[in-house]
């Protein structure tokens, strides 16, 4: 797993949880970045931010992915 490689920073403020990826994300960091994704998203807070302004994704894979933790958050009344 390749989850070191990942450049991922977590502001926790309060209610908000702003999550902030940078780097290229290809199909090898798939897996890792889902683990990570769904364990932060699970921990406390109601509004969650993906900040993906510097994030470049070279798989169609991670589309599937957000759609799928925007519905998880959605079904427990949270927001992405």
């Amino acid at each position: 797993m390749r989850s070191d490689f990942i450049d991922l920073m977590v502001e926790d403020k309060g209610d908000e949880v702003i999550i902030s990826l940078s780097g290229m994300f290809g199909i090898r960091e798939y897996a890792a970045l889902k683990e990570k994704l769904e364990n932060l998203l699970l921990g406390p807070g109601i509004f969650f931010f993906l900040n993906l302004d510097k994030a470049r994704f070279l798989d169609s894979e991670y589309l599937t992915l957000f759609l799928a933790l925007l519905n998880e958050l959605q079904s427990r009344k949270n927001r992405l």
